[in-house]
């Protein structure tokens, strides 16, 4: 995937903040958290949106989903961050 967002949501209650990624051109993304690299640790429930690039001439038109709208709508994903330095790797099947 070249572009879209990708949002942390912890299953602790105690934890409020909520880290966040932008996905990249090349694929490749960095978690933030209030402006600064990394999340905290703990269980996330993952969130990603990835939408077509709008058309200026159709600026009312909806952005259009380029995945399953699924995984922007429930935290189906999960994600558990074992520690403050952690380099995580996606990869996808075909």
């Amino acid at each position: 995937m070249s572009k879209g967002d990708i949002s942390l949501r912890s299953t602790d209650p105690s934890i409020k903040d909520e880290p966040y990624a932008k996905i990249e051109a090349d694929g490749t993304f960095k978690v933030m958290t209030k402006g600064r690299p990394g999340s905290p640790k703990g269980k996330f429930g993952v969130l990603v949106t990835a939408y077509e690039d709008l058309d200026p001439k159709k600026a009312s038109a909806a952005p259009k989903s380029i995945i399953p709208r699924r995984y922007a709508e429930k935290a189906i994903l999960s994600l558990d961050v074992p520690s403050a330095n952690y380099d995580l790797s996606l990869t996808s099947k075909p």
